[in-house]
């Protein structure tokens, strides 16, 4: 599909993801950083920021690998999706623009060469 670096990438943001999900917001925090630097801080502010307000609220637990607690239920978007579905739609809808933005990349880079 794509090359390797890409796919590398892409990894990153999926453990980024997972992290944020098992509770592990340092953690996730410290992946997205990574992620942040090879794409830009603007891809990544969002994700940041979450992980920080997450923290805050759960500081016994922030970076802990054995969190238990769950992130604060987001509020509803009014669409009739659990947070879950919502989070899955989104993770789903990055992952493609990614990868269509890569094959952008690419082509450019094909033109200017």
């Amino acid at each position: 599909m794509g090359d390797k670096s890409t796919d590398a990438s892409l990894n990153l943001v999926k453990q980024a993801n997972e992290l944020f999900r098992q509770g592990l917001y340092a953690d996730a925090s410290i992946v997205y950083q990574k992620a942040a630097k090879i794409y830009g801080d603007s891809h990544f502010k969002a994700n940041l920021l979450l992980c920080e307000k997450w923290q805050q609220s759960n500081p016994a637990d922030a970076g802990s690998e054995h969190s238990t607690k769950a992130p604060p239920m987001l509020v509803s978007d009014g669409s009739g999706l659990s947070v879950e579905e919502q989070l899955a739609k989104t993770q789903e809808l990055l992952e493609h623009y990614f990868r269509e933005s890569e094959q952008y990349r690419h082509k450019l880079t094909d033109i200017t060469s």
